[in-house]
């Protein structure tokens, strides 16, 4: 399972790039210490929108799209 780390939560999404969509496997998506876990079928069937042209990446000459999630963190327990 690919883990990806978000620093932005917008309008309540999260956005992360279409190559992880493409590739079809599960994820795990980082905000602080909350994650939300998305299974292949999940990022094909719940992508809320995609970003209408491409971005260049800031550490190559890569461009990409980004797809956004509703952000819904997994429910953790707290530990005492």
């Amino acid at each position: 399972m690919k883990t990806i780390k978000v620093k932005t939560i917008w309008q309540g999404t999260v956005a992360i790039r279409d190559k992880y969509v493409a590739d079809r496997q599960p994820i795990l998506i980082k905000h602080g210490n909350d994650t939300m876990e998305m299974s292949a079928e999940d990022l094909a069937e719940k992508m809320v929108s995609k970003s209408g042209k491409p971005y260049q990446d800031k550490f190559s000459e890569r461009w990409h799209y980004l797809c956004y999630y509703k952000w819904k963190p997994n429910k953790q327990q707290k530990l005492i």
